[in-house]
């Protein structure tokens, strides 16, 4: 439940900050709906997650499942209080999501209220234990903040795949493209500074001694999300380095779609590649 909880929260927060960064405008035909529906579908999941999971820690701290019960987890432990709020800020932002023909402060207003939702995993988990929790609490923040720009923005992208494969017109998938790739890699390397940055302080607070990496569960989980980050690093760099530049030429010239397709095929495997390490 928890991953779901997490999954569907970053997820949700990528979509919100991706239309307001990277893809305004850019969308292929139909995308805007499908981006749409994506975000609908991980606030579906994040609500339904964190039901249950409200359910469950009621049950097991108090035995039953009872309206006063639920009272009692909701306004006396701080992990009801949070999974409360994550669920009433859901329910803020499918109504957003339903919302025909919001006007354009209605993104700020998803951005805001989803890094809100995000916050309560945060407030509610192991850095809110610590002795000054301020600074840990805030780390923790950033760090999923970040992770959800970047991963959960990249789970939206993906979603388009589908759509730009389907256009037929040079114009639609060399320039749009160009653009969107620009503004993503912009996004993916703050991501990433952020999320290294916060990484290493909350690794350096929790791993006191270097042969903790191997030698506890925790340092030993913190080796594989290295791993997996790295192979991350790795495709987003050269979406940066090398995709990134070849379409800004490709916009820049007058190609056939037969000349710009093994680039976009190229650029459409990394995607999923980075989706797939992400997953991991």
């Amino acid at each position: 439940l928890r991953a779901l909880m997490v999954g569907g929260a970053l997820s949700l927060f990528g979509g919100w900050i991706g239309l307001w960064t990277f893809i305004p405008g850019e969308a292929p035909p139909g995308g805007g709906r499908r981006w749409q529906r994506t975000k609908l579908a991980s606030a579906l999941i994040l609500g339904a997650a964190s039901l249950a999971f409200l359910l469950t820690h009621t049950a097991i701290i108090a035995g039953s499942v009872t309206p006063a019960t639920l009272r009692l987890t909701v306004t006396q432990t701080r992990l009801g209080q949070a999974l409360l709020a994550r669920m009433l800020g859901t329910l803020v932002l499918v109504l957003l999501v339903l919302w025909r023909q919001r006007p354009a402060w209605s993104t700020w207003i998803g951005v805001i209220v989803s890094a809100g939702v995000v916050l309560t995993f945060s407030i509610a988990g192991h850095a809110a234990g610590q002795a000054a929790p301020v600074v840990p609490i805030l780390a923790d923040w950033m760090h999923m903040l970040a992770a959800g720009a970047w991963i959960g923005g990249l789970a939206h992208f993906i979603v388009l795949l589908p759509q730009w494969r389907a256009a037929t017109e040079p114009a639609m998938q060399i320039d749009r493209l160009a653009r969107v790739i620009e503004r993503f890699s912009r996004l993916a390397l703050v991501s990433v500074v952020a999320l290294t940055v916060t990484g290493t302080y909350s690794a350096l607070r929790s791993i006191p001694q270097l042969a903790a990496l191997w030698q506890t569960s925790y340092g030993q989980a913190l080796l594989v999300k290295l791993l997996l980050f790295g192979g991350l690093i790795i495709l987003g760099a050269y979406n940066l380095l090398v995709v990134r530049p070849h379409f800004g030429r490709l916009a820049t010239t007058l190609v056939s779609l037969t000349e710009a397709r093994p680039w976009i095929s190229r650029f459409f495997r990394i995607l999923i590649g980075e989706g797939g390490l992400a997953l991991g």
